[in-house]
């Protein structure tokens, strides 16, 4: 029995430390994140265009420059100072699409205890690898399914109904493609806004992504990071896969890297063939049906995680400072 016990704890001990290679200590890192729940602000007025107008100072002061930026960006209704802005804001608040957005997405995150701990220990591990940078502001709203994610100065914004879960009838109504709804649930949140983020702080340079796999490995830098900020996340989260699709991945990483090198398409500059192959869709137009959309970018990956640990005095900053993608891809001597 001692032999039995003694053998099953050593497997765990392996299966835990090789599941949380990504994993530090941030017990000590305080972190007070500021989640600012502006759909629940905004959905509780009256849709009263004379009360709207009367809140409008209210709003201007709470919310600064977040309300311009919603207004005239990610709504599309004009400047708040305008005077039909109370006649758009009542058609928006009213809008039977608005509403159900909002009804199923406040159903879900009514109660946001779960959200606020995800994105809190996610930028806790930001701050663990950047401790000099600043932590966004997150603010949450309503769209009426616009993007899922917008990003400003010193915040991000979320859609809150573009992730009331992946099989929602409502994305069917909308025709939402599949390969696009089923990434659509609340898990997803923290991954999609670290990542955000990290385009923001790190953006892709004009040298730093003009060939494949330069692009590839800009991606693959997203993806690390995005691992490094929630290392206890399921790949399948991660890369919005599904398990089918990263299996296939798997099995197929050979062969997708020797196609790339007998078509010659590494370093191919050709802006079509960059975004069919590191865009998102349905599957990646160069392979098989069976393989996800962004499976390059997963290659990326592998090449940045291949390089980082031959190269273990390299930071995370100093990674995602780097945008010579070339030569992080020879110093990874990649090879599947």
């Amino acid at each position: 029995m001692k032999k039995y016990l003694v053998l099953v704890l050593f497997t765990i001990l392996l299966f835990t430390c090789k599941n949380n290679k990504y994993e530090v200590d941030i017990s000590k890192i305080d972190l007070n994140l500021n989640l600012i729940r502006f759909d629940k602000d905004l959905f509780s007025i009256s849709t009263d265009t004379a009360e709207i107008k009367k809140i409008l100072p209210k709003f201007r002061q709470k919310y600064g420059s977040f309300f311009e930026l919603y207004n005239q960006n990610i709504v599309n209704i004009g400047n708040s100072f305008s005077e039909m802005y109370p006649v758009y804001l009542h058609i928006f608040l009213t809008n039977k699409t608005v509403k159900t957005a909002w009804q199923k997405a406040n159903a879900i995150f009514n109660n946001d205890t779960e959200l606020r701990k995800g994105l809190t220990d996610a930028f806790k591990h930001f701050k663990y690898y950047f401790p000099n940078r600043l932590v966004p502001e997150i603010y949450t709203y309503i769209s009426g399914f616009g993007d899922s994610m917008v990003l400003a100065d010193s915040l991000v914004g979320i859609s809150m109904e573009k992730y009331i879960g992946a099989n929602d009838e409502v994305y069917d109504m909308l025709a939402i493609p599949r390969y696009m709804s089923r990434k659509m649930y609340k898990e997803k949140i923290p991954s999609d806004c670290v990542t955000a983020w990290a385009i923001g702080e790190f953006p892709l340079t004009d040298n730093g992504g003009n060939n494949l796999i330069s692009r590839m490995i800009y991606e693959g830098k997203l993806l690390y990071f995005a691992k490094k900020m929630i290392p206890s996340q399921e790949d399948t989260i991660t890369f919005g896969f599904t398990k089918e699709q990263l299996k296939w991945c798997k099995d197929n990483e050979k062969n997708m890297w020797a196609f790339l090198i007998e078509q010659k398409l590494l370093f191919s500059t050709d802006h079509v063939m960059l975004v069919k192959m590191t865009g998102d869709a349905p599957f990646s137009q160069l392979f098989p049906p069976e393989s996800p959309g962004r499976a390059c970018n997963w290659i990326g990956y592998h090449i940045v995680d291949k390089f980082m640990q031959r190269n273990s005095d390299i930071s995370l900053a100093q990674l995602m400072e780097d945008n010579n993608h070339q030569r992080i891809f020879e110093k990874s001597k990649y090879k599947p």
